[in-house]
């Protein structure tokens, strides 16, 4: 993998899975919708069978409905605010980055400043 400057994570004309869809899941899916057609007439059967408990031909019914029309929107009830945003996270970890970076600073430039006043050996005497 290359990496550039700018936001692509990839090369113009590189692929980021080479090998592509493992070969196995590929054979499993088209051997699964070679069945649709007698899975879809089992779900209309299901559906509309006087016999089939009421349970089973709802789950029929919804699954036909699904496959048909897609599954019907979800709502979500969410309070968004700006503290629980992910731009607000990173922000506060880069303030605390730049306080922590300042105060790194700071402690290199007293450390640098310190003198040393530890005793040493005493020199020798002039003979």
């Amino acid at each position: 993998m290359s990496t550039s400057s700018h936001s692509s994570r990839w090369q113009k004309g590189q692929s980021g899975n080479p090998g592509g869809r493992p070969k196995v899941i590929g054979d499993l899916q088209e051997q699964a919708r070679q069945w649709s057609g007698e899975a879809l007439d089992t779900l209309r059967e299901v559906a509309t069978s006087k016999d089939a408990p009421p349970s089973a031909r709802v789950s029929a019914a919804v699954a036909l409905l699904d496959r048909g029309y897609g599954k019907p929107p979800q709502a979500i009830d969410a309070k968004v605010t700006a503290e629980a945003s992910p731009a607000y996270w990173h922000l506060e970890a880069l303030k605390e980055l730049a306080e922590r970076a300042k105060q790194s600073k700071l402690a290199r430039q007293a450390q640098e400043a310190m003198i040393d006043v530890t005793p040493g050996k005493p020199p020798e005497p002039f003979a």
